[in-house]
């Protein structure tokens, strides 16, 4: 499953905002412009708990009022279920005057609204990676962690593919190693149990016994475990460096997407903390092949191997600025690449370019500048690379530093390429200006 559409109204700076992701989504922007409230979002509809006025207090309310009631949907591709949306509304209960929080859902094939059912909340759930890697959390066995989710679907591909006969066998040699281990202080240490039970009971029929569960007849892979080793010693996860639970966490998550792709929808902030530059374009590279079998990502960056200027209508630019009441509030600038054909073909008069044709060109052209300029505050479009090497540093001889002022020089090998990158720029509300000037040596 895939989501369709996300909106969002009145939740933290997000005072009314739509998204449309693909399957890839990359949200990027300036630190505090409200990426990550977007993913907060998502996970208080589609994460673990049920969300409850517990789970809010006033500051996430847009502009703390808490008057104004909360709506986050989320939409769906077509699915088995049929399941057209989940959705959260919170606001205050005109009789009791308390907070009030709903889970509900939506069928395409009717207009009555349903609580979410717990079999729904599991498969449409994702799987959150926040920015602080909390690799602890993931190793649980929650339905809503990397692990839980590996335990979960390892233990259908079993039942799928084994036989009673395997069942029983494996249950045989369990019983057999249990005997091995019920040495003489554990069956003391059963018998003094007993008899401590017993001697408080007053009811014969309890009991009480102490076993060993190394796995769950219904869930054989339950206590699953992974653990980390490091020059051979076997070391706890707590001792564990930052940035090694990063990797692990990492690895983890890199073999359950390709062992089990199109399962689940992953929200994943800052994926490149703690990775060296070829680490993040490795990890891209996965996130377009996860893509192309059927998992949704969205994603939270600050760095330009994540975004690819081809794959422009993948980018969702969060800004926050002073709205029409003068209050700052979040706002996302998405382009839809049939909408931008449509353009060009006004522009240029030219009927034959198609989607494919302009990701063609922007294949050819796109370099590390051209994505860096998603991350920047204005946009100086020159012809080639003399340009763009050059006019920094001309700029600073007259004390005008383009990066303290997020300014990105993009040069697009040729005046005839222009045209195309304004059109784009102007699409995503970017300021802009472009510029030819010769070097006279």
């Amino acid at each position: 499953m895939r989501i369709s559409r996300v909106h969002i109204k009145n939740y933290r700076s997000l005072r009314n905002i739509d998204i449309y992701p693909k399957g890839l989504c990359a949200l990027v922007g300036e630190n505090n412009a409200g990426k990550s409230n977007i993913l907060r979002a998502l996970n208080l509809v589609l994460g673990e708990a049920y969300p409850s006025a517990r789970s809010l207090d006033k500051t996430d309310f847009f502009n703390n009022d808490i008057c104004d009631s909360i709506l986050i949907e989320v939409y769906f591709e077509d699915n088995e279920e049929n399941v057209e949306k989940i959705f959260l509304k919170a606001g205050i209960d005109e009789e009791t005057e308390a907070l009030k929080v709903e889970l509900k859902m939506k069928y395409r094939d009717s207009p009555d609204e349903y609580y979410v059912k717990k079999d729904i909340k599991e498969k449409y759930g994702i799987i959150h990676i926040k920015a602080i890697r909390d690799l602890e959390r993931h190793l649980g066995q929650s339905s809503w962690t990397l692990l839980g989710k590996i335990s979960r679907l390892l233990n259908e591909e079993f039942s799928n593919v084994s036989d009673e006969s395997t069942r029983i066998e494996i249950d045989r040699l369990y019983q057999s190693i249990k005997e091995k281990l019920s040495i003489k202080k554990f069956k003391l240490l059963e018998k003094e149990l007993k008899e401590a039970l017993s001697s408080q009971l007053l009811r014969t029929e309890h009991d009480i016994k102490l076993d060993f569960q190394p796995f769950d007849p219904l869930d054989y892979y339950k206590t699953l475990q992974l653990i980390p080793k490091e020059l051979g010693e076997i070391k706890e996860i707590s001792q564990l460096g930052d940035g090694t639970k990063n990797m692990i966490l990492l690895a983890l998550f890199r073999a359950y997407a390709k062992t089990f792709p199109g399962t689940s929808i992953i929200a994943i902030e800052e994926p490149e903390i703690y990775l060296h530059p070829q680490s993040c374009k490795s990890l891209y590279t996965l996130f377009r092949e996860l893509e192309d079998k059927g998992t949704q990502i969205i994603l939270t960056t600050h760095h330009p191997e994540f975004v690819d200027l081809e794959y422009f209508d993948e980018i969702c630019v969060v800004r926050k600025s002073k709205d029409k009441d003068g209050l700052y509030s979040t706002s996302v600038t998405q382009v839809d690449i049939n909408s931008f054909v449509e353009k060009r073909r006004r522009e240029t008069g030219i009927h034959a370019i198609t989607s494919e044709s302009i990701r063609q060109f922007l294949r050819n052209i796109s370099n590390s500048e051209a994505n860096k300029s998603f991350f920047s505050r204005f946009i100086v479009i020159v012809e080639g690379n003399t340009e763009k090497f050059a006019l920094p540093i001309y700029a600073k001889k007259l004390g005008f530093d383009f990066d303290k002022r997020s300014i990105e020089v993009v040069g697009v090998n040729g005046k005839n390429q222009i045209d195309t990158f304004i059109s784009l720029y102007e699409e995503f509300d970017f300021p802009y200006l472009f510029t030819f000037f010769n070097l006279i040596c």
